[in-house]
């Protein structure tokens, strides 16, 4: 990933799933690959990152969902970058509105 991000003065992680399944893991997308994205971060002096979470991004919520962004969230905030999380309500994809039609 590190030569992917060589140049780069800001990352916007936005990666998610609502769950996982047999092909996505939820802790693949919300919690261990925003990790090493952070931590290579780091290494490359990115100093700017930001993080779209979610609002049930809480402990209390009991969803793998929920647990796996609070997981990156807490990671990100644990670091010595210049970060943000953003927590909105809802976030709307182009293939999740095309689902629904």
């Amino acid at each position: 990933m590190v030569p992917l991000l060589a140049g780069i003065d800001a990352i916007v992680n936005c990666a998610g799933i609502l769950q996982s399944s047999m092909a996505q893991s939820a802790e693949a997308i919300h919690a261990a690959a925003p990790k090493a994205l952070f931590d290579a971060c780091g290494a490359l002096r990115i100093r700017r990152v930001v993080q779209i979470s979610a609002v049930s991004a809480d402990s209390e919520a009991g969803t793998e969902y929920a647990r796996t962004k609070k997981a990156a969230d807490d990671y990100l905030r644990s670091l010595d970058l210049d970060w943000v999380v953003l927590r909105p309500s809802l976030v709307y994809a182009k293939a999740a509105m095309e689902a629904h039609r």
